[in-house]
Parts: C-alpha cells; sequence; structure tokens
C-alpha cells in the first residue's frame, strides 16, 4: 500500500511538473518575424549588393509568407524601408505593410531619413502615424509590452545630420534606454534597431561610434536581453552572457531572406527558436547569388540562421 501511495504521489508531481512547464510555453510564449532592409524602389536597377529591381516583389513575397505564419504577435522592420527616402516610396511602402494580418512596426535606418531633405523624422513619424494604425508613438524610439514577461524597444542610431552609414546613440536616447530597461528588470527585453551592436564584419563607415556608451548601460541589467539588427545585409547570431546580438538578412540581398522568432520564457531560463524563411522567388535569389560580392557573410552559417539559443536567469 506505502508503494502504491508513493507512485502515486510521484505521478502526481510529475502531471504537476508537466502541465506547469506547458503553460509556461502557451502562457509566457512569444513569436514575432523581423525583416530588414527591403530597400523598396521602383526607379533603381539592381546593383552588385542589391536586387532593387526586385524590390517590391521581395517584400511582397515576405509579407505573403509571414501571412501564412500562424500564432505571431508582431512583426517588425530593422530599417532601411526603402531605398530613396521620399514620400511616394514611404506610402507604397506602406500600402505593401499594411496587407500584413499582425501588427507591424518599424526601426528607423539611414536610407529612411534625407540629409537636408523632405524626409525629416518627424515626417517619417507623421505619415507612420497616419497610415499605420497599429503605429502611436511621437518619436521614433519608442517601447511597448506586446505579452506579460515581454518588453520591446526600438532604438534609432541614425545620423542624419550628414551622409554616413555610421551610426550613433544621443545622449537622452541613452537616457531613456537606462529607465526602459530599469522598469523592465524582470522581463526578457527585445531591442530593434538599424545598426547593430556587434558587427557581423569589420566596416568601419557602418559601424556605431558609441557603442561603449550603449555597453555601460545594458551591462548593468541581467535579465534575458536580444538585440536584433540590420544594416550590413549579414546573417550572425553571436551570445555575450545574457544578451543575443541577432544581426539578420537583408530582403534585396542574397540569401533574400527574413526570420521568425519564437521566445519561451521559463522560472530559470530563456528560449530563443530562429527560424530563416528563404523568397520563393527563387530565379531573383539565384540572381543575387551570382552578383553578392560577398555572400558568405551575407547567408552565414546554419548556426547563424535556424538554432536555439538558451540565456539563463
Amino acid at each position: 500500500m506505502k508503494k502504491i501511495f508513493n507512485n502515486i504521489i510521484v505521478f502526481t508531481i510529475a502531471l504537476l511538473l508537466a502541465s506547469n512547464l506547458q503553460a509556461l510555453s502557451l502562457h509566457d510564449s512569444l513569436k514575432f518575424a523581423q525583416i530588414s532592409d527591403s530597400h523598396l524602389t521602383t526607379t533603381r536597377q539592381d546593383t552588385t549588393f542589391k536586387a532593387l529591381s526586385s524590390s517590391k516583389d521581395l517584400l511582397a513575397d515576405a509579407i505573403d509568407q509571414i501571412n501564412q505564419t500562424k500564432g505571431l504577435d508582431f512583426v517588425i522592420q530593422t530599417g532601411d524601408t526603402v531605398d530613396i527616402p521620399n514620400e511616394s516610396s514611404i506610402m507604397l511602402y506602406m500600402g505593401i505593410m499594411n496587407n500584413l494580418r499582425y501588427p507591424w512596426f518599424v526601426a528607423f535606418g539611414n536610407h529612411d531619413l534625407s540629409v537636408n531633405g523632405d524626409i525629416t523624422r518627424e515626417k517619417y513619424l507623421q505619415l507612420l502615424n497616419s497610415h499605420n494604425k497599429n503605429f502611436n508613438f511621437d518619436k521614433s524610439y519608442y517601447s511597448f509590452k506586446p505579452k506579460k514577461g515581454y518588453k520591446v524597444i526600438v532604438l534609432d542610431a541614425v545620423d542624419n545630420s550628414k551622409i554616413t552609414g555610421n551610426g550613433i546613440f544621443p545622449k537622452e536616447e541613452l537616457e531613456w534606454l537606462d529607465e526602459q530597461l530599469k522598469t523592465s528588470k524582470r522581463d526578457t527585453v527585445l531591442i530593434f534597431l538599424h545598426h547593430p551592436i556587434i558587427e557581423p564584419f569589420s566596416s568601419s563607415y557602418h559601424k556605431i561610434l558609441n557603442t561603449e556608451d550603449f555597453y555601460q548601460i545594458v551591462d548593468k541589467y541581467k535579465n534575458p536581453i536580444a538585440i536584433f539588427s540590420g544594416h550590413y545585409h549579414a546573417t550572425k547570431i553571436t551570445q555575450e552572457k545574457n544578451i543575443v546580438h541577432v544581426s539578420s538578412p537583408a530582403l534585396v540581398t542574397y540569401p533574400n531572406a527574413f526570420r521568425i522568432v519564437s521566445v519561451t520564457n521559463y522560472r530559470n531560463k530563456t528560449i530563443f527558436d530562429f527560424y530563416f524563411k528563404n523568397t520563393n522567388i527563387k530565379t531573383v535569389q539565384a540572381k543575387a547569388q551570382l552578383n553578392s560580392i560577398i555572400s558568405s557573410p551575407c547567408a552565414g552559417t546554419e548556426s547563424d540562421q535556424t538554432t536555439t539559443i538558451v540565456v539563463d536567469k
């Protein structure tokens, strides 16, 4: 009788643990799509780096694939939405993005803003607020909570005071970031921006010039943090302790891909599952690979594409 009783206790505990884990997976999971560097244009021809003549079709294909993906909480583009910053291109971009079944958001890229031109931050923000029903922010850096246990922070390191691919964080934005992280110590934090904090490959003309100021803030916090970027048109995933750096490919550059990401919070860890989604327009992808001068870092390795990363709490 004692043995039967003990077996019942063990079975009950195992059942409760399994049930609890399942509840955690269902309740505390977040799923989103990240696309980057669509460089949308209807006037420019292909280069050795960008399949610009197919930019509209590539973006439409990504939207179609995302719409066929079940259970997404949101979609975000990490910059360079258009190739040349003008209102007609931005309106075309938003028209395509509004075909999404899911809420969508944008981090600004260096191609999105004019240098001494019409498309200022304020102008792009005004267009987004007017034509994206889920976008309601008065600054180009902003935050929101998509689900309990998660915090999304969108940053803007674009320097549009001059023509440059380099990025820089203004002091007031870093102070704002510190406040956001201070109030999110129990959350898994997802940071999105155009410029990567860790370069997927070295480029003095594209890097952020004050990453040390960024680290002085972020290193104070030990909760799971994932940083998603584009800009380099490269595919790379790097883990630094509690921080996961995710550089994602460009839609217009080989391999013409984007990411689906699933994040699950448990009591003692957070699991990031990354899924690599290639374009269905294989003729464009094949041509882009032939034209690409650096196809290897653009595509990354298998572990930079579809992989799982665990961050202990």
